[in-house]
């Protein structure tokens, strides 16, 4: 039985959805309402994750995801994880940036991502 799964990512920052999606090279849909399964809607950002029958939707309002993956079966959750990961470092970048530090990526073998911060030099 399928249902719609809400899951609160806190993903309240458009511009950084925005780039996450497109550092990904997923399919973005825009900004507005969508349908997910069975007509039902949700209101936000949506994009195609790879080999998920229907969109996950960003509301950056409340920073939840809104999808329908039936339990894996239209689609797995690895997809969506790298999506926060994604989200989560681009977040962390434009902060350290803020803070006057410079950001390198490592990307480790386990799919994890290693990101080094360090201080811009003042003259």
């Amino acid at each position: 039985m399928s249902h719609i799964v809400k899951v609160k990512v806190d993903m309240k920052n458009k511009p950084m959805v925005m780039e996450s999606i497109r550092q990904l090279g997923l399919e973005c849909l825009g900004e507005g309402k969508h349908k997910l399964f069975s007509n039902q809607t949700a209101e936000g950002i949506a994009f195609k994750l790879p080999g998920w029958s229907y969109p996950v939707v960003i509301n950056p309002v409340t920073g939840e995801a809104v999808y329908d993956n039936y339990g894996g079966n239209w689609g797995a959750q690895i997809e969506l994880d790298k999506v926060v990961q994604r989200y989560s470092l681009e977040v962390a970048k434009e902060q350290a940036m803020l803070s006057g530090f410079s950001t390198t990526e490592e990307k480790l073998e386990n799919g994890d991502v290693k990101l080094r911060m360090e201080a811009l030099q003042t003259s």
